[in-house]
């Protein structure tokens, strides 16, 4: 599927449904810290996200900006993937 790293402590789901995927990140911390991830895999666009969700980045890989608001609550992109 491809790495995936993040800046902390995260929980990522990632569900490959052929030409889309859903990425979901939770995060464990209660400090409200951002969390940033990236997935080495070539994204074509984001086509939808959450407002918690920033997208920093697309085309070889993606990279997104979290920024939680709610402890363990998960956010969510949906992405072409190309």
């Amino acid at each position: 599927m491809g790495d995936v790293t993040a800046s902390a402590p995260a929980s990522v789901l990632i569900r490959d449904s052929g030409g889309t995927a859903t990425v979901g990140v939770s995060g464990p911390l209660r400090d409200g810290a951002t969390i940033d991830l990236t997935w080495d895999r070539p994204v074509s666009s984001v086509t939808s996200a959450d407002p918690s969700v920033q997208v920093l980045g697309t085309g070889s890989a993606l990279r997104l900006r979290v920024t939680p608001g709610t402890p363990a609550a998960t956010h969510r992109a949906v992405v072409a993937l190309g």
